[in-house]
């Protein structure tokens, strides 16, 4: 490609790639939103959507048991409030993660 034919994103791409960003990743919007974070900032790029998942149930869980819980009636996480991931939106979040700067740097 020669310099003069770059290709430039138009504001409906951009608009786009947020859009579908949110879709496939709730968690982080969950994440952002809770921290205050703006999309694309430095902050947001720092995270790690696999510690956000396990950040996101263990809120999930503390929440219902400080709301629900009552000893002895049953097991705590039975009822939802919210809808969460399934196991194959969970695995695919997972199978998107680029793991590799936990590999060993002898």
């Amino acid at each position: 490609m020669s310099g003069n034919n770059k290709y430039k994103p138009t504001y409906s791409d951009l608009e786009n790639f947020i859009y579908r960003w949110n879709i496939e990743n709730p968690l982080d919007r969950y994440f952002r939103n809770k921290y205050g974070l703006r999309f694309n900032s430095p902050e947001h790029r720092d995270s790690c959507l696999i510690d956000i998942a396990f950040e996101y149930l263990e809120d999930r869980i503390f929440e219902y048991k400080e709301n629900n819980y009552k000893p002895g009636e049953g097991d705590f996480l039975k009822e939802q409030k919210q809808e969460l991931p399934t196991d194959d939106q969970m695995m695919e979040m997972f199978e998107k993660q680029d793991l590799s700067y936990l590999d060993d740097k002898k």
